[in-house]
C-alpha cells in the first residue's frame, strides 16, 4: 500500500510463488518503496527480500538479539507551535527521513513522533498563509528524546487615519479582525506573516481615502494611513457672523501682519528735499536693525532669548529710484517687531511696525452654547493668556465648532452649553511662549484647532462633555483631527479643522 498524495494505492508486489520463500511462523514486517519485502522470521531475526528479476533473494538483516536491542531503544520527537504566544492548532507537522509520517497539533500546538534509535529526520510544520521560525528542524542519528519547538511569524498592519478617534478599522483576508482608533487616531493588527490582507476604515459621515488598502504574502511590516472627509452638518442653522480679531496692539503699529517663517519683501526710501519737492538719490548707505515689543498678542514677551525676525541684506545703498530692497524672514507667531532704518541722508520711513501671525482669525464666542475657561494671566510662561483673548480662530474652526456643539447637544438635550478651553490669541501663536509646542499642541497656534474640557475640575457642572460623543461630533462637523486626551493630562478632546501639515511652521 502507497500513499498516492490523495489516497492509498494497493500495489501486488508478491505473486504466491514469491510468497511461499516465507516459512511458516515467518511474518511480514514491511514493503518499501523498492518492492523490498521486510519480515521478521520465526526466530525473530530480521530479513529483506529483494527481487533479483526471478525469484526473491532472503537476506538476514538483523539477529533476534540485535532486533530486540533495538526495539528497546525508540524516542520521541516532540513540541509545541505558538502563536502569538499561544498554542498554534491545526498545525501539519512532516516528518521525513528515515521514516516518513504526519501529523497534526493538538488545541494547545502540541505533537509527537515515536521513532527508532539511530534514525534522522527533519520536521517541517505547514499551514496556509503562514511562516514558521525555524522553516524546519533537523534530528540526526537520534540516541535520545529530542525537542522541537515551532512559532509562527507575525507581521504587523499599522497605520494613522486623520479623522482621529473612534474610527472603525476592519481587516479581511487571511485573518479577520475589526478595531477602533486610538485618541491619535493610531490602530494595529498583529497577524501571521505571508498572508494576503485588506485594510478598510469606516465611519458614518466620513469618506475615506484610499477606500481601503491592500497586501498579499505580507511577510514584512505595512503601514496604511488614511485620510478622511465629512459629509457636512444638514439640518442646522447657519452659526451666528463672528466678529474679526480687532486686537490692537500695544506698540503703534501699522497693522501689517506676516505669516511665520516666511519672507516679505520691504523698502527704504532715500531722498533730498528741494524747492520743488523731493528727489530719489542713488547711492544712500543703509544699515537696518530689527527687535520686537516686549508687551505684545496679549503676553508678556519678558526674554531677550526669544528669536525674531532677520534683515536680509542687512546693510547696503539704494538704486536709482532711490530704493533700498530687503527681506525679512519671520519667526515666533504672535510677536510685534519692529525694524529700523539709518542713513547719513534722509529716509521717507526709517521704522516699521508689524506684526507675525495671522489674518484671518475671528473672535469665536458664542456665550448661549459655550462656556469659556482659560488662563487668567499675561505673563510669558505659566498661563493661556487671558480668558477673552483666549477665544480667536479661524472661520472654519468656528463654523465646525458651532456644528460640532449642535450636533452634540441634539444628542444630549438636557444639556445647554458645552465647555471650551484653549483656541488660540489674537494673531495665533503660542499661550505659553517659553515653552517649545509640539504636536497637538503647536495646532493651536493656527486658530484652527479647539479644546472641549471634560473635566468638573474645569467647567461648569452642566457643561462637562462626554468625550466620546462630542469627539463624534467634531469629525462629523468636519474635523481632520481629532484627539480624546485623558489623565494625567486634564481630559478634554482636541478638535482639529485643518491639516497641520500645510501650517506655514
Amino acid at each position: 500500500m502507497n500513499w498516492s498524495g490523495s489516497q492509498w494505492l494497493d500495489t501486488n508486489l508478491m505473486s504466491s510463488s514469491s510468497a511461499g520463500y516465507l516459512a511458516q511462523g515467518d511474518s511480514e514486517a514491511a514493503v518499501d518503496g523498492s518492492g523490498n519485502v521486510y519480515y521478521i522470521s520465526s526466530n525473530q531475526n530480521i530479513h529483506q527480500m529483494t527481487w533479483n528479476g526471478t525469484q526473491y533473494q532472503d537476506i538476514n538483516l538483523m539477529t533476534s538479539s540485535q532486533s530486540g536491542a533495538l526495539a528497546a531503544a525508540s524516542y520521541t520527537i516532540s513540541g509545541q507551535v505558538t502563536a502569538n504566544g499561544s498554542g498554534g492548532f491545526g498545525v501539519v507537522i512532516a516528518l521525513t527521513g528515515t521514516r516518513n509520517y504526519r501529523t497534526v497539533t493538538d488545541s494547545n500546538g502540541n505533537y509527537s513522533f515515536s521513532v527508532p534509535a539511530a534514525s534522522s529526520y527533519t520536521l517541517t510544520p505547514t499551514l496556509p498563509g503562514v511562516t514558521f521560525s525555524p522553516a524546519s528542524n533537523s534530528q540526526s542519528n537520534l540516541t535520545a528524546n529530542a525537542t522541537a519547538n515551532f512559532s509562527e511569524q507575525l507581521i504587523t498592519i499599522s497605520g494613522t487615519i486623520d479623522a482621529g478617534f473612534g474610527v472603525t478599522v476592519a481587516l479581511t483576508g487571511t485573518s479577520q479582525a475589526s478595531t477602533t482608533t486610538d485618541g491619535m487616531g493610531n490602530y494595529s493588527f498583529s497577524l501571521p506573516s505571508g498572508g494576503t490582507y485588506t485594510v478598510t476604515p469606516s465611519l458614518s459621515g466620513f469618506t475615506f481615502t484610499p477606500a481601503s488598502q491592500g497586501f498579499s504574502n505580507t511577510v514584512v511590516n505595512q503601514v496604511a494611513n488614511f485620510t478622511s472627509a465629512s459629509s457636512g452638518s444638514p439640518g442646522i442653522p447657519a452659526p451666528p457672523t463672528p466678529a474679526p480679531s480687532t486686537y490692537a496692539y500695544t506698540a503703534s503699529a501699522s497693522g501689517m501682519i506676516v505669516p511665520p517663517n516666511s519672507q516679505n519683501q520691504f523698502y527704504f526710501h532715500c531722498y533730498q528735499t528741494t524747492a520743488s519737492g523731493t528727489t530719489p538719490i542713488q547711492g544712500c548707505d543703509i544699515s537696518i536693525s530689527t527687535g520686537y515689543y516686549a508687551q505684545t498678542n496679549a503676553h508678556l514677551h519678558e526674554s531677550s532669548t526669544h528669536p525674531f525676525s532677520s534683515a536680509s541684506p542687512s546693510s547696503g545703498y539704494t538704486d536709482a529710484n532711490g530704493n533700498f530692497a530687503f527681506t525679512i524672514s519671520t519667526t515666533l507667531i504672535g510677536q510685534i517687531e519692529y525694524f529700523v532704518g539709518a542713513s547719513t541722508v534722509n529716509l521717507t520711513n526709517n521704522g516699521i511696525d508689524y506684526a507675525i501671525g495671522y489674518g484671518d482669525l475671528v473672535y469665536g464666542d458664542i456665550p448661549a452654547i459655550w462656556t469659556r475657561i482659560g488662563g487668567s494671566d499675561t505673563g510669558g510662561g505659566s498661563g493661556h493668556g487671558t480668558t477673552d483673548n483666549n477665544r480667536y480662530m479661524t472661520l472654519t474652526t468656528y463654523d465646525g465648532l458651532y456644528y460640532a456643539t449642535q450636533r452634540y447637544l441634539l444628542q444630549h438635550p438636557t444639556q445647554t452649553q458645552i465647555c471650551v478651553n484653549d483656541a488660540t490669541l489674537p494673531i495665533g501663536g503660542k499661550f505659553d511662549i517659553s515653552q517649545t509646542w509640539s504636536s497637538p499642541h503647536a495646532e493651536h497656534d493656527r486658530g484652527s484647532a479647539v479644546d472641549v474640557a471634560d473635566t468638573a475640575g474645569q467647567c461648569p457642572a452642566n457643561s462637562i462633555v462626554n468625550a466620546t460623543d462630542f469627539a463624534r461630533a467634531c469629525r462629523d462637523a468636519g474635523a481632520v483631527r481629532v484627539i480624546v486626551h485623558v489623565p494625567p493630562e486634564a481630559p478634554h478632546v482636541h478638535c482639529n479643522w485643518q491639516d497641520p501639515r500645510t501650517f506655514p511652521h
